[in-house]
C-alpha cells in the first residue's frame, strides 16, 4: 500500500471489532491515526487519517455519499461469517465493484493479514 499519512482514507469492513483493529493497524503504519467509526454520512471529515465503517452500521446509500469525502478507500476482505448477516457482506462486495468498475476512487482489496490482494 502506498502511503496514506497525508490522505483520508475510509476502511470498509464487519462490525465488529476486527475492523477497528486493521484499521488501528493501517495507521499505524502509515504514521497517521485511527479516527474510528462514521457511522453517519454527515459526519464532517476534515483530518487526514484512517476512518472506518461497514454496511452494517451505514446504508449502501450513505456509504455511496461517503466515498466522495475520502481519497482513498480500503476495503477488507473478511469471511462472510464474520458479518451478522449475509446481506451485509454481499452489499460490500457490491459497494467493491462498483469503486473497482467505475474507478470512483483510489482502493485497495486487501485481507486481514494487511495483504494486498
Amino acid at each position: 500500500m502506498r502511503a496514506l499519512n497525508n490522505k483520508k482514507v475510509l476502511c470498509f469492513g464487519n462490525a465488529d471489532r476486527t475492523t477497528d483493529k486493521i484499521a488501528s493497524l493501517i495507521a499505524s503504519m502509515n504514521s497517521t491515526v485511527n479516527y474510528g467509526l462514521v457511522d453517519d454520512c454527515n459526519r464532517d471529515i476534515e483530518q487526514n487519517g484512517i476512518y472506518h465503517t461497514s454496511l452494517e452500521d451505514i446504508s449502501l446509500l450513505d456509504a455511496e455519499l461517503l466515498l466522495f469525502k475520502f481519497d482513498h478507500i480500503i476495503f477488507i476482505d473478511l469471511p462472510i461469517t464474520s458479518y451478522s448477516n449475509e446481506q451485509a457482506y454481499h452489499t460490500t462486495r457490491v459497494l467493491y465493484m462498483f469503486v473497482k468498475n467505475w474507478n470512483v476512487k483510489s482502493y485497495n482489496l486487501i485481507n486481514e493479514r494487511l495483504s494486498t490482494l
